[in-house]
């Protein structure tokens, strides 16, 4: 068994980031990015342009806007064009991670609580998550403006803990960067890590208690240790 898996099956709950660790939105959320920033009259995004795929929406312009020098007094005005433009996106750029859904429905089968703690806002993430049909899987879905901080603060995966009646020893965070590293270490709860998301290899290796790279090795996991312990018996 994987030291990724044996660390889930050990674990009753748990907790998952969102973009980058459920679904690949990285290209939405630049195109978005792009838009806004274009309608307030500032350069947009072009494809070698670095962009913050893991931080609450103000931090993500903010750095966009410092980036091109332009003035933070525009941070309003981007802010806003933003938010239309996400409102009216179909997600149509974004797509769950391959084997996701069936990943989360065996953990439920298995009788795991599973939550969502991401730095997206909650409407949004709520949005995102129904539209893909993985809403009803989680008991709770804490975003970036749920709690008093966002990750890497601890204030919004205790949130998740206390929503669900649990203690940090019985959790995990699954997430794909340094701040969700950051933010479980914080909270005291155990950090797997989604080496395929946005993550940097050298800032978020060293908060991780395993890793894995897809959705599907998880399921192929647990498939073939079922199988074995079948044959055992």
């Amino acid at each position: 068994m994987s030291a990724a898996l044996g660390l889930l099956d050990e674990r009753e709950v748990l907790v998952f980031d969102l973009d980058g660790t459920l679904v690949d939105s990285g290209p939405e959320i630049r195109a978005t990015l792009d838009l806004a920033l274009r309608d307030c009259g500032i350069a947009g995004v072009n494809e070698d342009d670095w962009v913050n795929l893991h931080s609450p929406l103000v931090h993500i312009v903010q750095d966009a806007l410092a980036q091109r020098h332009a003035s933070a007094m525009h941070l309003p005005a981007v802010l806003a064009a933003y938010g239309r433009r996400l409102a009216g996106s179909g997600f149509e750029l974004s797509v769950p991670y391959a084997g996701v859904q069936d990943f989360l429905s065996d953990r439920v089968r298995r009788g795991h609580r599973l939550a969502v703690c991401t730095n997206k806002g909650h409407a949004e993430a709520l949005r995102m998550l129904a539209h893909f049909g993985l809403l009803d899987f989680f008991h709770g879905v804490v975003g970036a403006d749920s709690a008093r901080a966002a990750k890497p603060d601890a204030a919004p995966l205790e949130l998740v803990l206390q929503r669900l009646d649990a203690q940090p020893a019985q959790a995990v965070l699954v997430g794909d960067t340094h701040v969700d590293g950051e933010c479980a270490r914080n909270a005291g709860v155990a950090f797997l890590w989604h080496r395929s998301g946005y993550g940097d290899p050298a800032l978020t290796a060293a908060f991780a208690l395993a890793a894995f790279d897809s959705w599907l090795t998880l399921l192929l996991g647990n498939a073939a240790t079922e199988e074995a312990l079948s044959l055992q018996g």
